[in-house]
């Protein structure tokens, strides 16, 4: 290098660029430059209830499943948190360097399913659970992974009770036929 003036600026992956001024003696002299580079990540915690779910930050695929400590490089990001059978959460943030963001326990909610349910007559009043949810034929969606009691009345008809286990991501069918329901009338004349 020649003598006199000079900057120098350094640049490592994951660190921040460090720059400084030097005064070259020349005439052979060995000079030393040290730099101590500052690193450009920040820390990010995710976990899940329940645990075991796959981690994503810009669409690339974190090491290890939730629980999870990860060091992004400083910037923004889209934090995608996933499990089969769970529905996916989206998180968008930024991050400094020597930052910490911890979302703490993220609570995953089950895949929605669907369940079909058609009545002998039809127009029967339709109750999940003890909550009216309309009237057949009817649809609804319902959280997986769990067995619903659905209850049908129609005046005329005996109420009629049956249950639906709910599986993700697919419609479970239910037909239910209502029995007629009679009593005994009597006339005078």
């Amino acid at each position: 290098v020649d003598p006199g003036s000079h900057r120098v600026s350094i640049a490592s992956e994951r660190y921040l660029p460090a720059e400084k001024s030097v005064d070259i003696v020349g005439k052979g002299e060995r000079q030393t430059l040290t730099f101590a580079l500052d690193p450009a990540w920040g820390t990010v915690r995710v976990t899940t209830a329940p645990s075991g779910a796959d981690v994503r930050l810009n669409d690339r695929l974190a090491d290890g499943t939730t629980p999870l400590t990860a060091e992004p490089a400083q910037g923004n990001y889209e934090l995608e948190v996933s499990k089969e059978g769970w529905k996916t959460v989206f998180r968008v943030f930024d991050i400094l360097p020597g930052q910490t963001i911890d979302f703490g326990t993220i609570k995953l909610e089950r895949v929605d399913g669907k369940l079909a349910l058609t009545s002998t007559p039809s127009d029967a009043t339709v109750t999940v659970n003890g909550a009216y949810r309309g009237r057949t034929p009817v649809e609804l969606n319902l959280v997986s992974g769990e067995t619903y009691g659905i209850g049908l009345t129609k005046p005329g008809y005996a109420p009629t009770t049956l249950s639906a286990a709910i599986k993700p991501n697919e419609t479970t069918a239910l037909t239910a036929k209502l029995a007629p329901e009679s009593g005994v009338v009597f006339f005078r004349t």
